[in-house]
């Protein structure tokens, strides 16, 4: 089986690094997952174009890896020696696997559906990876309908953002777009719930089973833009009520957390 495997050439190399530039990415409609529960974790539910797989780890468990490409859950896989394992990898600690899969392609009047369906999150100029991907994970769990970004956002397929994720792509919508005119196009009678200090109690206010709960950035909270389109505000009170806090706000991904698990709190006492 190791004999029929072919390496992966200089030019295969050159374009998975070229993957790291987000208009690469979107141009070839992919993006890059690394480490095996990550690749493990999408195969199957997200197509793979491309399995780069250490010598080694081919090794070991060859019968697996002739399965994934016998069955189609592979495209195409290549054989990595240590040297061309790291030059693939954008981790500090490279793990032997590089997954090349495809992007995730919804239209925006889909997304549109999405809150008539369910609970859904936006993110509004959210721009650290590491917390849009931990809320991609989050939101995954919380069985939220889908997740729309504002282009201001970080990159939902970013390495970056894509780690933080921990497979949650493989069974979360997302899509990037103006979140202005994405509300804008929403019906009136949809909830639009934002978080913001001099919003009701969380744990006090009348929550919604539908509709989107919108987050901004940890800087500046909500744009004006965005603020506009709020039927509710939510405020995450302190404890003790009214004692002093840190002076930055509370993590994003956290907050996110909060809020979409008093919601589904809510939904399960009912």
């Amino acid at each position: 089986m190791l004999d029929t495997i072919l390496p992966l050439s200089r030019n295969e190399l050159k374009y998975v690094r070229s993957l790291a530039l987000k208009k690469v990415r979107d141009a070839e409609g992919v993006f890059v997952a690394e480490g095996p529960r990550m690749v493990e974790a999408l195969l199957g539910a997200v197509a793979c174009r491309m399995l780069l797989v250490h010598n080694d780890l081919l090794e070991a468990d060859t019968a697996h890896y002739a399965e994934l490409v016998q069955t189609g859950r592979v495209h195409t896989l290549r054989s990595l020696t240590t040297m061309q394992a790291d030059q693939a990898s954008s981790l500090r600690a490279p793990q032997g696997i590089v997954g090349i899969f495809k992007q995730s392609a919804y239209t925006l009047e889909a997304a549109l559906r999405w809150p008539e369906e369910g609970l859904c999150v936006a993110l509004d100029g959210v721009q650290d990876p590491g917390n849009v991907g931990t809320i991609l994970r989050t939101a995954a769990w919380m069985g939220i309908r889908g997740v729309v970004l504002s282009t201001t956002s970080a990159d939902p397929f970013a390495p970056k953002t894509v780690q933080a994720t921990m497979g949650a792509l493989a069974h979360l919508p997302v899509l990037t777009t103006s979140l202005p005119e994405y509300l804008s196009a929403l019906p009136a009678t949809t909830p639009v719930v934002g978080t913001s200090l001099d919003g009701e109690n969380l744990y006090a206010a009348t929550l919604p089973q539908r509709g989107i709960v919108v987050m901004g950035s940890e800087g500046r909270g909500l744009t004006v833009e965005v603020q506009q389109h709020l039927t509710q505000r939510l405020r995450i009170p302190t404890f003790p009520a009214n004692s002093p806090t840190a002076p930055e706000s509370l993590n994003v991904a956290t907050a996110t957390a909060i809020v979409l698990g008093e919601m589904r709190r809510r939904e399960g006492s009912r």
